[in-house]
């Protein structure tokens, strides 16, 4: 029985920084903040008017689909790679590249940076850099075609006057 070259999809779950996810914390005290204080004014003021009746529910609303929508990205926001493509999911956001046309991979060790290039177009890779080998090694068993190369700062030694 001949052994056939199967290819397994990789997902690698995406790396936000702390600055994401510090205004993602952020907006969900907002949200909180807005639904509280719709709430409030319902309970102890009423429902005066219909303009009351419409802004107060509309706030709730919004509040908690923006709630929603931050939640759905910071949970479920990863790259998979296929034997035909990369995709790149941002919780409902979705984008696919044909794995075909990603040309390089190169990865910068001083900053941590992996980015795929595409011809003129290239998207940064922005995982966990501890998973950068694995990423690489599965794009690369998806195209055998693509160029990986890393970058490193040399040690230069210190000018003289």
């Amino acid at each position: 029985m001949d052994k056939k070259n199967v290819f397994e999809n990789k997902i690698f779950p995406i790396k936000f920084s702390k600055v994401v996810l510090s205004l993602s914390i952020a907006s969900f005290v907002l949200y909180a903040v807005g639904i509280g204080l719709s709430i409030y004014n319902i309970v102890q003021f009423g429902i005066a008017n219909i303009g009351d009746a419409l802004k107060y529910p509309f706030l709730i609303v919004i509040c908690v689909v923006f709630t929603v929508f931050v939640s759905a990205t910071l949970k479920s926001s990863y790259y998979e790679i296929t034997q035909e493509k990369l995709v790149a999911k941002y919780g409902f956001l979705k984008s696919e590249y044909p794995v075909s046309q990603i040309t390089a991979l190169v990865l910068d060790r001083d900053e941590n940076k992996l980015v795929a290039y595409m011809g003129d177009v290239f998207m940064t890779i922005t995982i966990d850099k501890s998973q950068n080998e694995q990423f690489i090694r599965a794009m690369l068993n998806a195209n055998g075609d693509i160029d990986f190369s890393y970058t490193i700062t040399e040690n230069t030694p210190p000018k003289t006057e």
